[in-house]
């Protein structure tokens, strides 16, 4: 997964990631205390690569997780929402 873009931002978010077979994927996003505040993908996917654009305007100002579980990995990304 790649790190998000832009970051800070205000609006939106951009996150790219490729799944290398078909396999179950879900991206979360965290505070900072752990509470999840959105289900961006909770699907399964086919071999490829992906970019997935979503809104943050309705959230507070601060640091947040995005966390992307592919099969058995998980990988945490920060972003800054302004």
């Amino acid at each position: 997964m790649k790190h998000c873009y832009p970051n800070p931002d205000k609006k939106h978010i951009t996150v790219s990631y490729t799944i290398d077979t078909f396999m179950s994927v879900k991206l979360i996003l965290t505070d900072f205390e752990g509470r999840v505040h959105s289900t961006i993908i909770d699907e399964i996917k086919q071999p490829g690569n992906y970019q997935v654009t979503f809104p943050i305007n309705n959230l507070p100002a601060g640091q947040y997780f995005y966390t992307l579980h592919k099969g058995s990995v998980h990988v945490s990304n920060t972003v800054i929402i302004d």
